[in-house]
């Protein structure tokens, strides 16, 4: 898109933010916060991550609204600025990657009562009917030339005794240990790695290990009788696939143009032809950042999907290949029999 700037969109107290996608490094779970003594008003504490100190920032604190108490559910969502220096944010939920147009930008008009406010956010912007505040995130790592205020001590609820429950803080606290003690490097050198492909401008995630190829779709012949999510077969090499389009067993909407690319999957020697629209990138994702799917997920797309988890610049819906090769009418033979397709 044209004159448009990629921003990370975060939900925090209900209020939906953004940041410069290009200055997020990464997502890590909430891990314990360490206080620090006279530190700036807006710092929940901080965290080591393979030998390097992040400073975490509160938004609530920014604001001077009350503190929350923090959820294992929450997150960090770490920047880096022109500096090179790394300091991280509080989120309670990761929304997704988008682009924003710049002509959609507009400036915030804060009264002379919210100054905090002034300091901390840049501009906003509509998205989906949300507004969206752009943080100012220099101001922010710079409390003292954006005028917040410091105090004697931080009021972190990352304390057990202000109202966490002691197997929740040990949690958080497993999760510190996890973080001193693998570098960047070596933690991503060990996470599995996913293949990010496109289907209605919606982003999933396949294990490379679930991925023999890509291939163009040539010579697709139709099957008669079969589901619709059932798109035909193709001789690969003299190999006869099933290529099938995911989107009607994930109940998305099937585009009318025929599709032109698909992703051979493999499951104990067996293979299928998965219809995709893009394939963009192959990224390594920590098991511990797939999130659960919410409750209210459509029952089919949880039965196929494991989680939502940030891959690249994307949030992915990650694919359980194994339950989709469990799926008996994913895979079918040419052979009719009494006007019936018959299955494996």
């Amino acid at each position: 898109m044209m004159n448009a700037t990629q921003y990370l969109l975060f939900i925090v107290d209900g209020q939906h933010y953004a940041l410069p996608a290009t200055d997020v490094d990464r997502i890590v779970q909430l891990p314990a916060l360490s206080t620090v003594p006279n530190a700036p008003a807006n710092v929940a504490g901080v965290f080591n991550i393979g030998g390097t100190m992040i400073s975490v920032l509160d938004l609530s604190l920014v604001f001077q609204r009350p503190a929350n108490r923090y959820l294992l559910t929450d997150c960090v969502i770490v920047f880096q600025t022109s500096g090179h220096r790394k300091s991280g944010i509080i989120a309670n939920k990761v929304l997704d990657v988008c682009a924003i147009p710049n002509s959609e930008i507009e400036t915030v008009d804060f009264g002379p009562r919210d100054q905090n406010s002034r300091f901390a956010v840049l501009r906003a912007a509509h998205v989906n009917n949300e507004l969206v505040l752009l943080l100012n995130f220099q101001s922010l790592i710079s409390p003292d030339d954006a005028g917040v205020t410091r105090g004697d001590s931080n009021s972190s609820s990352m304390r057990p005794e202000i109202g966490i429950p002691t197997e929740e803080w040990s949690v958080f606290r497993e999760r510190s240990r996890n973080l001193v003690n693998r570098t960047v490097e070596q933690a991503q050198t060990e996470f599995p790695e996913y293949v990010v492909i496109g289907l209605n401008d919606e982003y999933f995630g396949l294990s490379i290990e679930s991925v023999r190829e890509f291939c163009d779709i040539r010579n697709l012949s139709p099957v008669p009788c079969c589901p619709p999510h059932i798109t035909g077969t193709m001789n690969l090499r003299g190999e006869i696939l099933t290529v099938v389009d995911l989107r009607p067993v994930l109940k998305m909407s099937v585009p009318v143009t025929r599709p032109k690319k698909i992703a051979v999957l493999i499951h104990e020697g067996m293979a299928i032809g998965a219809v995709v629209d893009e394939i963009y990138d192959v990224v390594r994702i920590d098991p511990a950042q797939i999130t659960r799917l919410p409750l209210t997920a459509d029952a089919a797309a949880r039965e196929y999907l494991v989680g939502n988890a940030i891959g690249g610049t994307h949030v992915l819906s990650i694919l359980d290949s194994a339950k989709l090769f469990a799926n008996d009418d994913l895979v079918v033979n040419d052979e009719i029999q009494g006007g019936l397709c018959l299955g494996r």
